[in-house]
């Protein structure tokens, strides 16, 4: 045997509400830190959440950090993500582009496989469209996107919102609604359709450890 140790499996999975059946899994993309060095030495840290940079580099490189959801926090949910500016003083100014959502894409037939629940709208925890019909969805490849929470139910509203890059075939970004200071998390609002679609929806990512290894997660 060669002894090399097997890495952390990290599996996104969706079922229904008060169903132990598990409608849609994947195993989650993880890969090696995209962070070169001014030698050209690369990363050697792994990331699945926040792909792909890890937590060390991606306010280097992105100006964005993750940790504890605050707001979520404050309604009853912890130990659940969230992303925030990182850098000094006004982070992002009104109208920035905070990232892209460069999710996979996907078609409504893989949509209806996924997330189809009879008569509720398919719609999934990190799916969003664009003008042209366009789906996305980060489950399976957990950008920095993804991490985005909804304050709905908080007494803190939306510092941004989801738009189509119209310099770049309207694929999706995060812009900023107003500035955001270092350490302000980044919220958007989901709409109601997405809500209206997540009421039966029971969402349950988790890592499965193969063997314990040097493993280094965003989360």
């Amino acid at each position: 045997m060669s002894g090399r140790r097997k890495k952390s499996v990290m599996q996104f999975r969706a079922r229904q509400s008060g169903s132990k059946i598990i409608q849609f899994k994947c195993p989650v993309k993880c890969g090696r830190c995209e962070y070169y060095f001014n030698t050209r030495r690369r990363c050697k840290r792994r990331v699945c959440i926040g792909y792909p940079y890890c937590f060390q580099h991606l306010p280097k490189v992105m100006k964005l950090k993750t940790k504890e959801s605050k707001v979520l926090k404050d309604l009853g949910l912890p130990n659940n993500k969230g992303i925030y500016a990182s850098g000094k003083n006004i982070v992002f100014k009104a109208g920035d582009k905070i990232a892209d959502y460069n999710a996979e894409k996907i078609n409504m037939k893989e949509l209806e496989k996924r997330y189809d629940y009879g008569e509720h709208d398919n719609t999934g925890p990190y799916v969003i469209s664009n003008e042209k019909g366009e789906i996305f969805d980060a489950a399976c490849t957990r950008i920095p996107g993804s991490l985005l929470n909804d304050p709905k139910g908080s007494n803190k509203e939306a510092n941004a919102e989801f738009q189509d890059d119209v310099t770049n075939n309207d694929l999706p970004i995060i812009t900023a609604l107003r500035d955001i200071k270092h350490d302000e998390e980044i919220l958007v609002s989901y709409g109601p359709d997405y809500w209206a679609g997540m009421d039966n929806l029971d969402i349950t990512p988790s890592v499965r450890l193969l063997n314990r290894g040097n493993v280094y997660y965003n989360a």
